[in-house]
């Protein structure tokens, strides 16, 4: 693919697509220096393309330098807020895509000042800004795919889910405000009901603040109502959160259903923390004598069962 980009380049180096696409290539391969010289010649060529800027953005990140990451952002952010200014409040010639790419900037942005920089209080101003301007657009984001690691369209998170859920995390990870990410958090699961890291998040929160049951039934959730929940937690290395985090949970359920001894709820979370280990077998044994214990919630076993006849 590189080589055909290549020869395309030779016949129309005037192309900012061209680059832009070869600069692609090259980011899914690892190699950033090169993708970050095809993105600086997209931008030469047709500086007013905010996805050339994300795109050197998100190969600066990756390269850990947040702090050239971050001056993208807000190079193109300043850009856009001058023409809105000059505008005035008559912003009826924007169209969703210019809403979208202007959320879409200051959301990225927020990534950086969190997980690059650790700025928190920036970070969730500029997640305020996205949410501002995101529901004026209901389409995906392109930074999705490259802090989650996902790779179809099922499998994004909305935009607005995904800023909810960070400053959810902001708040609650790195400012202890407990309530005020669980806030957050329930908004990004009424956005999208089927992510399992906001069930974790919220699960996390709830257990900090010594909330347990609340806390069982989300760690419950991410398994449960989510049933590609491997997209977001089984490889751990890929927790945006840190994979310390899910290990704590999957001691914290063991320690739970522990406690619950040989009952119908011991044996419901002994299968639920079986489903966090990635063992199947054991997972539908736990489900079964939990129902032969008459669990109270046997649409909740069945669930889980089904979910498990889907996963073979």
């Amino acid at each position: 693919m590189i080589a055909n980009y290549n020869e395309e380049i030779k016949l129309d180096p005037e192309d900012s697509e061209l680059y832009h696409a070869r600069g692609d290539c090259y980011f899914r391969i690892g190699d950033y220096d090169k993708a970050i010289a095809d993105f600086d010649k997209a931008i030469e060529l047709e500086p007013e393309d905010s996805s050339h800027y994300r795109m050197r953005a998100s190969a600066y990140k990756e390269k850990g330098d947040y702090d050239s990451a971050k001056g993208d952002y807000d190079s193109y952010i300043r850009e856009m807020t001058k023409t809105i200014q000059i505008q005035g409040e008559d912003v009826s010639g924007y169209t969703e895509t210019d809403w979208e790419m202007y959320s879409d900037l200051y959301l990225g942005r927020a990534f950086i000042y969190h997980y690059g920089i650790g700025d928190y209080d920036r970070a969730i101003k500029d997640y305020d800004a996205a949410i501002k301007f995101l529901p004026k657009s209901n389409k995906t984001c392109d930074n999705a795919k490259f802090f989650f690691n996902l790779e179809t369209e099922n499998e994004y998170w909305s935009s607005l889910s995904v800023a909810y859920n960070n400053r959810g995390a902001a708040y609650h990870y790195k400012k202890g405000e407990y309530d005020r990410g669980i806030e957050d958090y329930n908004e990004a699961i009424r956005l999208r009901p089927t992510c399992a890291a906001t069930y974790l998040n919220r699960g996390y929160a709830y257990h900090n603040k010594g909330d347990y049951d609340n806390a069982l039934k989300d760690y419950d959730n991410a398994v449960r109502l989510c049933v590609d929940y491997e997209i977001d937690f089984i490889d751990k290395d890929k927790i945006y959160w840190g994979k310390d985090e899910l290990e704590n949970i999957i001691g914290r359920l063991e320690t739970m259903f522990e406690s619950l001894g040989e009952s119908a709820d011991g044996y419901y979370y002994r299968g639920v923390h079986a489903l966090f280990n990635n063992d199947g077998f054991a997972a539908k044994t736990a489900f079964e004598i939990a129902a032969m214990y008459d669990y109270k919630d046997q649409d909740k076993i069945n669930q889980h069962l089904a979910n498990l006849q889907y996963r073979k």
